[in-house]
């Protein structure tokens, strides 16, 4: 396990093509206000030396792989502001891209698409990227104005395009809603409900399954949930209820050839990685670290596991390797 330094309030990680994974978070021990920070941690678990990706008002960072870098986004003052870093950590390019709000990214065949909350032409937009990451054209709406999205959307491909998923607030209790584009971002799709009940559903993570898309969210009152979807909305398979942390206050997916992976932390059960089939049965759950103090969390795949990150009070932990144990 790899220990970094750190008062992380803010975590993400991407995998690079050889393995290495770069660690961004969101760091408060800064006098002039929360800066950005990164780590590479290479295959043997050793870390580099901490890169400032931002120096000050820089908040909620993410990463993604591709073309050739990791692409970081952070909140500012105004918008998110974009950069690339290579597989050591350096920093590659001019000065930093400003952009809508980010929630959520990932790596397509020509670029990037970057999921935008609130900051559009509407409250869940698209936002296209080239592979320099420089913006192409302006962000496009996806959700109707109507829309009222307070934990921002989810990202993934889905049939020769992109699926959205976004908790709704615009009936009084949040559900979970799902929109699909065409591979230009044109929404092919209406808004279509996918989780409509009694309970609040926040915090929607989304990964691609080839043929599917596996969604995950937190319930205020159950814990976490998965299920599996089609292409147009309709359940596959689930909800399940993971319940093993009552409390969760963070969750991160991701799929890789040991499963489908979530890493779930909170005050009650610490960190724990639950794998499930593509049937949503469970393979395994390891508990990663008990410590009932951990809090966010980033979960990538490795191919044939995971790597795992998370915060505690003295730092950030990285586990590599990570695979189904501890059958339940």
């Amino acid at each position: 396990m790899t220990e970094i330094e750190g008062a992380a309030f803010g975590l993400d990680m991407a995998v690079g093509p050889n393995g290495e994974a770069l660690v961004v978070w969101q760091d408060a021990a800064v006098d002039q206000g929360p800066a950005v920070r990164g780590v590479v941690v290479d295959p043997a678990g050793v870390a580099s030396e901490p890169v400032v990706v931002a120096e000050a008002l820089a908040y909620q960072p993410l990463t993604a792989w591709g073309h050739g870098s990791f692409l970081v986004t952070y909140r500012a003052s105004t918008g998110s502001r974009l950069l690339r870093m290579s597989a050591d950590g350096s920093l590659v390019g001019g000065a930093p891209t400003e952009v809508g709000r980010v929630s959520d990214l990932l790596a397509t065949a020509n670029g990037f698409a970057l999921a935008l909350h609130g900051s559009g032409p509407a409250d869940v937009s698209l936002q296209w990227l080239d592979g320099e990451a420089q913006p192409l054209g302006a962000p496009l709406a996806i959700s109707e104005p109507a829309g009222i999205s307070e934990a921002g959307p989810a990202i993934a491909p889905q049939k020769d395009g992109l699926g959205f998923f976004w908790d709704d607030a615009r009936n009084a209790n949040h559900d979970i809603y799902h929109r699909r584009t065409d591979a230009a971002g044109t929404p092919t799709s209406a808004e279509e409900v996918v989780v409509d009940d009694a309970e609040t559903s926040r915090f929607v993570v989304a990964a691609d399954l080839g043929d599917a898309t596996a969604i995950a969210w937190i319930d205020d009152n159950m814990g976490v949930r998965v299920a599996k979807l089609a292409d147009d909305g309709a359940i596959l398979a689930g909800p399940r209820v993971i319940d093993d942390i009552t409390s969760p206050a963070a969750l991160a997916m991701a799929v890789s050839d040991a499963g489908i992976g979530l890493l779930i932390v909170g005050s009650v059960g610490g960190a724990i990685l639950d794998v499930r089939d593509e049937g949503l049965e469970r393979l395994g759950a390891t508990v990663l670290d008990a410590d009932p103090k951990v809090a966010f969390a980033a979960l990538a795949s490795t191919g044939e596991g995971f790597v795992a990150a998370w915060r505690k009070p003295e730092g950030i932990r990285v586990a590599r390797g990570c695979r189904p144990a501890l059958p339940r």
